[in-house]
């Protein structure tokens, strides 16, 4: 029986050698040999990566050497060497991950790559550092990215490749560990540079890398430097959405809202949850955005992100020049938040969009009670008077008056409208002498109807 299977055998593998074609041959010998050919062209970056961490620890020792001699750390001699130094870095850095990227590297050489990869990052993060505080003509943040992700896969590669058995490789181990261990900090700097710089994508992709730092390097994750400060995470976040926010990039600003949203500053907070509204707004989701601001306020009614929020639907229905709209909007409004400043100046505004000047004034004047710094709603009140002002003008002018008393009469509710107009204008022009625009033509009218010829001589210096 097992001389019958061993027959079997043999004349399967001898008709499946029959099958073979030439062609087939000719193939498999084509495959072979440009495997081969990939394998020498990797073996090729390998070595001239390990030779160029050859040259550059060569090189740094000589440095070293000199300023140990008590050389100046600015002396033309030294400064010409980092610049070589950090030259050769770079070259070997991208002879490195050119080498890895094949992933033929050689299991026996794969240590040495990583190994030199962290020398030569190091070399680069440091001479990009120096040149960020003394030189920043030379500071390049693509270059310090490339040390910074090169350290941290150097790192990496050293610790999951590296024999503990082989006590130098030990050495290095522990070395790396050290470095992973705060190299979290780079990506966090690289990530501020790339802002500093526009270039959001790039600052995504540190910001990215940092918070996922524990995740992508679980050796280090329990390392005190590792775990990233919440509020560190958050700032980082928030400068990025900021960024985004200012080139209109509502896909990142997005992205990283619940992260910028953690950042403990008012001001911050609020800015970013009045923005949220803006991506759906662009979006072109109305409806979702008007949603969005009404939680907002409910949310947020007394801080500045709420009252952005109110003026906002403000705004929104005032452009669509449907008044009740308006009227429902802010009576609601008012009816949910009395004492609250800017729903108080929003149904000043619904009022005087439909003329009712008395009722406005009311909600304007207890807007700038409830905030006496509140130039807008004191403006308005200045305003409403004015505008009554003028009508009763007009209505005196236009109608012609029975009797002198009746004239009389008609102009004393003309001068007692400007007379009331005219404390809060000027309150306008002392916080604000700067905007004449705001004040001097309404001051010039209330000031030639009450008989004040000289302050309506000096406001025509800024109507002219």
């Amino acid at each position: 029986m097992k001389k019958f299977l061993c027959c079997v055998a043999m004349l399967a593998l001898a008709a499946g050698m029959m099958a073979q074609t030439p062609e087939d041959k000719e193939a498999a010998k084509a495959a072979k040999k440009e495997a081969a050919a990939k394998q020498k062209a990797a073996n090729a970056l390998v070595s001239a990566a390990i030779e160029y961490d050859t040259q550059i620890q060569t090189l740094n020792a000589e440095i070293r050497a000199e300023q140990a001699k008590g050389n100046n750390s600015n002396d033309r001699l030294i400064i010409e060497d980092q610049e070589k130094l950090e030259k050769l870095s770079v070259e070997g850095l991208d002879k490195a991950n050119e080498a890895l990227a094949t992933g033929l590297v050689p299991e026996k050489k794969l240590f040495e790559v990583y190994r030199a990869l962290d020398d030569m990052s190091t070399i680069i993060i440091n001479n990009q550092l120096q040149y960020f505080q003394n030189d920043r003509e030379k500071f390049d943040v693509n270059v310090f990215g490339k040390g910074v992700y090169g350290l941290c896969e150097g790192c990496h590669g050293e610790i999951t490749c590296g024999n503990k058995k082989d006590e130098m490789q030990l050495l290095s181990i522990k070395n790396a560990e050290l470095k992973l261990s705060s190299s979290n900090l780079y990506l966090a700097y690289l990530c501020q540079f790339n802002i500093m710089d526009k270039k959001l994508e790039e600052a995504c992709k540190a910001l990215d890398a940092y918070v996922n730092y524990a995740k992508s390097y679980p050796e280090v994750a329990e390392a005190e430097g590792v775990k990233n400060p919440k509020e560190s995470v958050a700032k980082h976040a928030f400068n990025v959405y900021l960024t985004a926010s200012n080139a209109k990039n509502f896909d990142i600003m997005a992205k990283y809202y619940d992260l910028a949203l953690q950042y403990d500053d008012e001001a911050s907070r609020n800015f970013v949850i009045g923005s949220r509204a803006q991506i759906l707004k662009q979006s072109g989701k109305t409806d979702e955005w008007i949603a969005e601001l009404k939680k907002i306020i409910s949310e947020n009614a007394s801080n500045d992100a709420g009252e952005n929020a109110m003026q906002q639907l403000m705004g929104y229905y005032s452009q669509k020049e449907n008044k009740d709209e308006v009227k429902v909007y802010t009576s609601e409004l008012i009816a949910k938040y009395p004492d609250n400043k800017t729903a108080n100046y929003c149904r000043g505004f619904a009022m005087y969009s439909i003329k009712n000047y008395p009722e406005a004034i009311k909600y304007f004047q207890k807007a700038g009670e409830l905030d006496p710094s509140y130039l807008d709603a004191f403006y308005n009140c200045g305003y409403c008077w004015y505008e009554m002002g003028l009508d009763k003008a007009r209505a005196v002018s236009g109608k012609g008056m029975r009797t002198q008393a009746q004239v009389n009469a008609a102009e004393a509710e003309v001068k007692k409208c400007f007379r009331n107009a005219q404390p809060y204008f000027e309150k306008v022009r002392d916080a604000e002498p700067e905007k004449p625009d705001r004040w001097a033509r309404p001051l010039q009218t209330i000031y030639k109807n009450t008989g004040n010829a000289a302050g309506a001589k000096e406001m025509e210096q800024y109507t002219k």
